[in-house]
């Protein structure tokens, strides 16, 4: 089985737009009893002017009555190979005891009519290890690469045995 992402630059001529969708997908979660959001945009994936392709927004899962942080992530572009998919095979074949994926909570099909895909994660809040353009303790630069060994053993010679 072969595993791909979206293409940005195919995606780009496709003219992808979900900015007028999200609301009507978190009022739709919200009314089903699922979803609350914090309408805040944690990050976007923009076609430069065309538009936009992703969307992540801040919020809640709601779960027997429990609110637990959640990140709602809507796609305009479909991918070869679905995220709550990948995070599972990652999850099935993960033995690192450090290091984890989130947790999907809930996730649609493709909708042919809106042309998106929706799911809800776990939300993970943690600090960087090494923030972009700041200087690092060598602690820190030894901690970032004991996990970056701990991934490489966990994680990747799972997933490409099965490429």
């Amino acid at each position: 089985m072969s595993y791909s992402g979206v293409s940005p630059t195919d995606d780009y001529f496709k003219n992808i737009d979900i900015k007028d969708k999200i609301k009507i997908i978190i009022k739709y979660l919200q009314e089903q009893g699922v979803f609350l959001s914090k309408n805040k945009s944690v990050w976007q994936s923009r076609y430069w002017d065309k538009g936009i392709g992703a969307a992540l927004i801040d919020g809640e899962f709601i779960k027997d009555s429990k609110k637990i942080p959640a990140v709602l992530k809507i796609q305009g572009a479909k991918p070869n190979y679905r995220e709550p998919d990948l995070i599972a095979k990652f999850s099935q074949q993960n033995k690192s005891k450090i290091l984890k994926v989130p947790q999907t909570f809930y996730q649609s099909d493709w909708d042919n009519h809106l042309k998106l895909e929706y799911y809800i994660f776990e939300k993970i809040e943690a600090d960087p290890i090494i923030e972009p353009y700041k200087l690092t303790s060598e602690k820190k630069i030894l901690e970032f690469f004991s996990i970056w060994q701990e991934l490489k053993k966990s994680f990747v010679p799972a997933i490409f045995s099965q490429t």
